[in-house]
């Protein structure tokens, strides 16, 4: 089932992903599209978050979680600033996963999309909706 939630995010970490050295540190996106009222405040939850996570070592949850590498941290902020300069909806979960990469996810009604990024060259994209036996990957 298409929404435009799901199109808004559907290839989106195409922004994301950097050309030659898939270590390098991914270039910066300018924004600069108007917000509606408390938008703002969401995205900029998601990106301190983000930032945060560029900090992260080993073991930063007390149960021996791998630190994202700082190229997917980069990465996962290039992600998040290009939606929200497309004027996508925040996230309601975001952060560092356990096995060391950023997820984005979002749950809109019954539906549900969640973008993890490990690197510049590895993304991956899910979404179902509740109910769905399985989650479908999209290209990402």
């Amino acid at each position: 089932m298409n929404t435009p939630f799901l199109e808004s995010v559907r290839g989106a970490t195409h922004y994301s992903r950097g050309t030659g050295d898939p270590y390098r540190q991914a270039a910066t996106v300018t924004t600069g599209v108007g917000e509606t009222p408390g938008t703002g405040a969401k995205w900029g939850a998601v990106i301190d978050v983000l930032l945060g996570a560029r900090s992260l070592a080993d073991d930063w949850d007390g149960q021996g979680a791998a630190a994202p590498p700082r190229v997917a941290v980069d990465s996962a902020l290039n992600l998040a600033l290009s939606l929200k300069s497309h004027g996508a909806p925040a996230p309601t979960d975001y952060g560092a996963t356990v096995d060391g990469g950023v997820t984005l996810t979002w749950h809109v009604g019954k539906e549900h999309v969640v973008i993890e990024v490990t690197s510049v060259l590895e993304v991956e994209g899910y979404r179902w909706t509740d109910g769905d036996a399985k989650a479908v990957r999209f290209p990402v």
